[in-house]
């Protein structure tokens, strides 16, 4: 399994259980996690993920490129 695949089912999960919580709340909570288990919210966790991981190795390579 790949990192993106990982992180979209992980973001799922959360969403799911964000959504069970809510819908819960307001006595649905079936709805509440097929609404929460979208993969929106995993794609969504999977994007900052990699965009934490490219600030990152952009600070390397920038902090390398100093020292020359």
């Amino acid at each position: 399994m790949d990192d993106t695949t990982r992180r979209t089912a992980t973001g799922a999960g959360i969403g799911a259980a964000g959504g069970a919580r809510v819908g819960s709340l307001t006595g649905d909570a079936g709805w509440g996690a097929l609404v929460g288990a979208g993969a929106a919210g995993g794609d969504l966790h999977d994007r900052n993920r990699r965009r934490a991981e490219e600030a990152c190795l952009r600070g390397v390579r920038d902090g390398r490129h100093a020292r020359r």
